[in-house]
């Protein structure tokens, strides 16, 4: 109770900011998953004005978008405004499979590109939620906060703040500017502490839960470990789109299309900056046929990268 009490004081406090200084009400963000049906419950719960807004980012499971459609439908009955934000970059309209030739790389652990264009770009100009947790990654303990500012261009924090006394609140207040600010209600719940808050108020959640997964987002997400090998056998299309447009076809030119590296599975090549080297020498040296240590391939492909990229420019 005391959680849920605190979450929709700093919901209100927001939507209260947002009124103020934008006239217009909170946008509650919702990406389909766990944490974003909880923060709406809790918008719900505040009485406070709000709006749905949910990212398209192309590469969602169709369970997710099939329940974020039910969701806003509901939602839409109930007299709220539901939208979808679809994804631009440079000017035109993109897919996760355009972004990757664009970018000449496909996402990884260390390069994600692809959740500052097709996630985060939505709600500029407006005071959102959001259901950002320091528990899914330990480095957002730093640079994710209660409340957050953006600067206009929408890609660079400016102010963050992670407590909830009067002095914070008024100090940040004082900075808003037309940029895109955050309020991040749930930020210092645990993972217990959402399952348990979903299982006693009874909120519908997406059916990849149970199926098994834990985490939910882009099919082949590089930060979701191995998880991402069985999103591929469940959903085999995904894979198929990102080998047929990411990977070393896109990196190599017409004259090396007889490199050995051509053989690798993109489910191979999306291992490289993910930390697991005996993992991805273990696949390579299997297809190749080499008996090269862990650690050397990433080298190898690193090297090859920065090489094949400076002969593109």
């Amino acid at each position: 109770l005391d959680l849920e009490k605190t979450a929709i004081e700093r919901i209100r406090t927001a939507s209260q900011m947002s009124l103020q200084h934008y006239g217009l009400p909170l946008v509650v963000t919702d990406s389909g998953g766990k944490d974003s049906a909880v923060c709406r419950e809790l918008v719900r719960r505040s009485g406070v004005p709000f709006e749905l807004m949910h990212n398209l980012t192309t590469a969602d499971a169709p369970q997710t978008i099939y329940y974020v459609r039910e969701q806003f439908q509901k939602a839409e009955q109930a007299g709220i405004t539901c939208s979808i934000n679809k994804p631009y970059y440079k000017g035109q309209r993109i897919t996760m499979w355009s972004l990757i030739p664009m970018k000449m790389i496909p996402p990884t652990r260390t390069i994600r590109y692809c959740c500052e264009v097709l996630k985060e770009n939505g709600g500029a100009g407006r005071f959102i939620t959001t259901g950002v947790r320091w528990a899914e990654i330990r480095k957002r303990r730093k640079n994710r906060g209660i409340y957050e500012n953006f600067v206009p261009n929408g890609k660079k924090r400016a102010i963050i703040l992670n407590n909830d006394n009067d002095d914070t609140r008024r100090l940040f207040e004082s900075c808003l500017s037309r940029g895109k600010h955050v309020c991040n209600p749930i930020v210092d719940w645990s993972d217990q502490q959402v399952w348990e808050y979903i299982q006693a108020e009874k909120i519908p959640m997406n059916p990849l839960y149970e199926m098994g997964f834990h985490w939910v987002g882009c099919v082949g997400c590089p930060m979701a470990g191995k998880q991402r090998y069985r999103e591929f056998r469940i959903f085999p299309t995904y894979e198929r789109a990102f080998f047929s447009v990411g990977g070393w076809r896109i990196l190599v030119s017409p004259d090396s299309m007889n490199c050995p590296f051509m053989k690798i599975p993109m489910r191979f090549i999306m291992t490289i900056c993910s930390g697991r080297e005996e993992e991805l020498s273990q696949n390579i040296n299997y297809l190749l046929g080499c008996s090269m240590k862990p650690g050397c391939w990433k080298s190898v492909f690193r090297i090859g990268w920065s090489f094949l990229l400076r002969g593109r420019h």
